[in-house]
């Protein structure tokens, strides 16, 4: 049964009740498809992906790949099996962001239990907060402001900031903020995704990680980015992807190469039934 903004009935609880499990409602359940749950569905759209490993569109309809998300959220099914490392070429800075990055892929870092924002290599991230650490929340910003931090002794806002959309409206004020319509996006430079209304207002709710390679085309991107799927996940996205607002890129001149290796890295054959 496909789902959207204005629904109601047992289904709809039945979705903000998974919502809610997995730390992306905070509402109550009352089987009334509003602009909180239609939030809350958009958020989780951006951090997941489909049955073929391909992101999910972040529309706010919960039709039949959302449903399957929703009742896989982490876990081998959540994960697209892709093979990476740092392509060649790149920069000392980049480079070093990409590497820790991936190291904590390759560690498996994910949230336990599932929806908590929290456990396993996750609670380390918030260590940029000091102590005590603040209650979890949503950690994609905090994971790439700990990457910088712990590869390089630098929070790029000069403080950790967990909203993806104060870190845009950062990078956009800066001059950071790249167009995807004109700039190619460079290994390590940040892609930021964000929602907007039907009147063009940002609705606070986005997504962020890191590029790590690029198609020969520039049409798609690898990423590696925190609180995908519950987890640090490598995956694939691409430029065309509506809420893509952009790339930051806020490394200085010294670190902008002008040739690196490109070219995605390949994915091992999912099929929807291959994890039981």
């Amino acid at each position: 049964m496909t789902l959207r903004l204005g629904n109601r009935g047992q289904k709809v609880k039945e979705l903000q009740q998974i919502l809610k499990a997995q730390g992306f409602y905070y509402d109550k359940v009352d089987g009334v498809f509003g602009r909180k749950t239609y939030e809350a569905v958009i958020y989780f759209q951006m951090t997941h992906i489909d049955w073929e490993g391909k992101p999910l569109t972040p529309d706010g309809i919960v039709g039949e790949k959302t449903w399957w998300a929703l009742r896989h959220p982490s876990g081998s099914y959540q994960r697209n099996f892709i093979e990476a490392r740092v392509p060649e070429g790149v920069t000392p800075m980049r480079g070093a962001l990409l590497s820790l990055a991936l190291k904590e892929w390759r560690a498996g870092a994910r949230e336990e239990p599932d929806g908590s924002n929290y456990g396993n290599g996750v609670s380390r991230y918030y260590d940029i907060f000091g102590s005590p650490h603040p209650s979890p929340m949503a950690w994609c910003s905090v994971f790439w402001n700990w990457v910088w931090k712990k590869a390089l002794n630098i929070l790029p806002l000069g403080y950790p900031e967990p909203s993806t959309t104060r870190v845009y409206l950062w990078a956009k004020e800066r001059g950071y903020l790249k167009d995807p319509k004109s700039y190619s996006p460079k290994p390590a430079d940040a892609f930021i995704l964000q929602k907007r209304d039907e009147d063009g207002n940002l609705l606070w709710r986005g997504h962020i990680g890191f590029v790590l390679s690029v198609s020969q085309e520039g049409e798609a991107f690898n990423t590696i980015e925190g609180n995908c799927g519950n987890r640090v996940k490598v995956g694939l996205r691409m430029v065309s992807q509506e809420t893509l607002e952009g790339f930051i890129n806020n490394f200085p001149e010294s670190e902008q190469p002008e040739s690196f290796e490109r070219g995605l890295f390949s994915a091992k054959s999912v099929a929807r039934l291959s994890t039981r």
